[in-house]
């Protein structure tokens, strides 16, 4: 089977915002709503797989996937780690311990000194190769890594929080080809992702409506990073 198309470097972020905003303002069940997005996004970048967790209880399993075979799916449902007798290990703080990258971005562990890492609290590699031929193996085990990502083949791989008034769950966007992200493209994802918990947020205080439409245009892509057309 080709692989899809990657279109990143031609996406008009203006005209890829109000194709969100539609998806996130219409009345659908939230389901259909986010089903909506994650099939749009993956339209129009051309990315071979793209996934949204949310907060399910404790843990933080796939709400949505494109792409991804149901193995994947599967191994990589559920981020809690467990003991041998199957009961939810706790943090330093109290919390559940959340495995793999994806825990650790759920949980704000991030180093914006390195590059992999955004202000907004992202994670991004365009190689999960060398990613990983770079890290020490005293950091994966400590943070848990599972390296299924790079098992399964994809090298490029972003982590994007969705999170408004607190963290409700992320975007994963996999692809098996390196080198096809940039800043800029992670920027308007991260926009994506704050929009969507924007959503969640009115949707949990019951007021959906057109305050929304208000709140998310407060983050329309063009007034945080332009056009990424138009971008060098």
């Amino acid at each position: 089977m080709k692989p899809p198309q990657i279109r990143l470097a031609t996406i008009d972020s203006d005209k890829f915002a109000e194709k969100i905003l539609a998806l996130l303002n219409s009345n659908k069940p939230k389901d259909f709503i986010f089903a909506d997005v994650v099939m749009l996004v993956q339209r129009e970048t051309g990315i071979e797989s793209i996934g949204m967790r949310l907060q399910d209880g404790f843990d933080y399993p796939y709400y949505v996937t494109r792409g991804f075979s149901q193995d994947f799916v599967e191994k990589e449902n559920y981020l809690c780690a467990r003991d041998k007798h199957g009961q939810v290990k706790k943090d330093s703080a109290g919390l559940p311990q959340l495995e793999c990258m994806c825990g650790n971005i759920i949980r704000g562990r991030t180093d914006t000194s390195l590059n992999q890492f955004t202000k907004g609290g992202s994670f991004w590699t365009n190689s999960t190769t060398d990613f990983l031929a770079r890290a020490s193996t005293i950091d994966l085990q400590a943070t848990g890594t599972r390296n299924r990502c790079n098992a399964a083949g994809y090298e490029s791989v972003a982590l994007i929080p969705i999170k408004d008034l607190r963290t409700y769950g992320l975007l994963q966007l996999n692809d098996q080809r390196k080198n096809l992200y940039t800043i800029d493209f992670i920027e308007l994802m991260e926009w994506v992702a704050a929009s969507i918990g924007i959503l969640i947020s009115y949707m949990h205080q019951h007021e959906k409506g057109q305050t929304i439409k208000n709140d998310l245009q407060k983050y329309h892509p063009s007034r945080v990073i332009g056009p990424i057309k138009n971008r060098k």
